[in-house]
């Protein structure tokens, strides 16, 4: 298993990039959040966006990559707190279609060099972003006390890397077995395997693919190295219930770790 810095004052050079996924429809949300786009999710005065550009810009990440589909004026509009990182807007014009696309959109734009891909739908303690800014080469962090449902996308590893990405794990024999936060790290090394791994499934068919089906294809010649972060609180909100549980359970637990970290929004 791989370790985790204990604190950010451990971390190694941040990525040059962090591209930000917030194009998806969150077809799933239903009316929740009356079409708002789920990264302007206000939680306690701050939005989703806004905590991860700041908690970025903290971590030393000089650059963010936002590609945005659905309601994507509203959010290029959307007033973000003041912070010093430049702010990329990249448009997916098929954001109705799988995510894959939005990764490869990003990825094309991205300035050269290790690049940090992040779902926008999650609410998390500081340490949990602090742990892949603070990793090197191919690297997920990965929740070992989640329990699969089918609905979570789930990682397994075996020798102390990962190999498979998917929401029902074959039959192992795996080591750890965990939720994938949404958060990894690829290398400048991988950046263009990744492309060609992305291209490949959208050739056979895959425009509605998620982008993990771009990443096994890379895991099966690149092991991935991974950081648990069961011992923290976070969570993708997927769901009108979530919401709430982002409200009521894992903001009171992080709230004074992002205070400490942000200030008071």
């Amino acid at each position: 298993m791989s370790t985790a810095p204990a604190s950010t004052d451990a971390l190694a050079a941040p990525p040059a990039c962090a591209i930000v996924l917030a194009a998806g429809v969150s077809r799933r949300m239903g009316d929740a959040l009356a079409r708002m786009p789920k990264c302007l999710l206000r939680i306690d005065g701050r939005t989703l966006l806004d905590r991860h550009l700041l908690h970025l810009q903290r971590l030393g990440v000089p650059h963010v990559v936002l590609v945005t589909g659905y309601a994507a004026e509203r959010i290029a509009s959307h007033t973000v707190e003041a912070h010093r990182i430049v702010v990329q807007h990249v448009h997916n014009p098929n954001f109705r279609e799988g995510n894959i696309l939005s990764l490869r959109c990003g990825l094309t734009q991205a300035p050269e060099g290790d690049v940090l891909v992040m779902d926008a739908d999650v609410l998390y303690h500081p340490e949990v972003l602090a742990r892949i800014v603070g990793a090197s080469g191919l690297h997920f962090l990965l929740d070992e006390t989640s329990t699969a449902t089918g609905e979570e996308m789930m990682v397994a590893t075996r020798g102390g890397r990962v190999h498979l990405l998917a929401r029902t794990l074959p039959e192992g024999p795996w080591d750890v077995v965990g939720e994938t936060v949404g958060f990894f790290r690829v290398p400048a090394t991988l950046r263009s395997d990744l492309l060609d791994a992305i291209a490949a499934t959208v050739a056979a068919g895959g425009r509605d693919a998620e982008y993990e089906t771009a990443l096994n294809h890379l895991l099966e010649s690149h092991p991935g190295a991974f950081s648990p972060v069961g011992d923290l609180p976070w969570i993708e909100i997927d769901f009108p219930e979530d919401v709430e549980r982002a409200r009521s359970v894992v903001w009171p637990a992080i709230r004074e770790a992002e205070q400490a970290t942000l200030g008071a929004p």
